[in-house]
């Protein structure tokens, strides 16, 4: 009897499991399911954005760490660049050296006639005064021509200056070339390391200025001890002002070999120079 009433229920129970299987959605076949996991929660399938977000964002943090780098590395250069530029400028300061050497045709405007201190004496304040003119005009230049066709310019005026006051005639001519030119060009390219240097680490510009002076201060210590070298290697001494005939054989091409130092200096200087991808001048 009991079997009896049973069998009317079991055949209900199974009715109904057959209508919630069927009305459930079916499993997802073995082919649809993930079959790796990534990290972030993604998947290798469509729905992992997690995952795809992490490798991209971690690929991006590696390209700008590479490119702080890069511009720490370029910065940098400029600074040395920039010693190299003010070995060059500071050059000037080896006149109160040079002079005494000068041939007896450059020491008075009329020549090798004359008396008292040396009328070449003055050149060094008219090579200041030449890059007190020069140093408004090297910032003008900049805005134009960016920071490294501007110090470019003022290596090359440097050089030319002196290499040309090698052969000068006279003082006057001497002048011209050594300290207006020369001077000019010292003005135009001083700052230029300084300028972009503050660039590249606007929280360092007092670091900056003093690492890119430093080739000012050594300039004339390292360039006196070569020039007396080139000029008068077996130190002779001068009797009565006047060295021996070969000391002044010597000034041409001392005056070119230094000349021809600073350009190569300044002109290197200046390559090293740049501004950053950021600064919009």
């Amino acid at each position: 009897r009991r079997s009896r009433h049973m069998g009317p229920m079991r055949s209900l129970f199974v009715a109904l499991s057959v209508v919630c299987l069927t009305g459930a959605a079916p499993l997802a076949p073995a082919a649809a399911r993930p079959a790796l996991r990534l990290r972030g929660g993604g998947n290798s399938g469509g729905g992992g954005g997690g995952g795809s977000a992490t490798l991209v964002a971690a690929r991006g943090g590696k390209r700008a760490a590479a490119a702080e780098e890069e511009a720490t590395a370029r910065g940098v250069a400029g600074l040395v660049g920039g010693i190299l530029i003010h070995l060059a400028c500071g050059s000037m300061y080896t006149w109160g050296n040079l002079v005494s050497y000068a041939p007896p045709h450059l020491k008075y405007w009329a020549g090798a006639v004359g008396s008292g201190p040396a009328d070449a004496q003055l050149v060094l304040p008219l090579i200041l005064v030449s890059q007190m003119t020069g140093m408004p005009l090297g910032p003008l230049l900049e805005k134009k021509l960016g920071p490294t066709l501007t110090a470019l310019l003022g290596a090359l005026m440097m050089g030319i200056g002196v290499m040309a006051a090698a052969t000068a005639p006279s003082l006057a001519s001497f002048c011209v070339c050594y300290a207006v030119v020369f001077g000019l060009g010292v003005g135009v390219a001083y700052q230029m390391p300084i300028i972009a240097g503050g660039r590249w680490f606007p929280a360092k510009k007092g670091v900056v200025t003093g690492s890119v002076v430093t080739g000012m201060g050594a300039s004339a210590f390292l360039f006196n001890l070569l020039a007396t070298r080139l000029i008068n290697p077996k130190g002779l001494n001068a009797v009565g002002g006047v060295f021996p005939a070969e000391v002044y054989a010597n000034w041409p091409h001392a005056i070119r070999t230094l000349g021809s130092l600073y350009t190569g200096l300044a002109v290197c200087g200046a390559l090293l120079q740049s501004n950053p991808s950021s600064f919009a001048g």
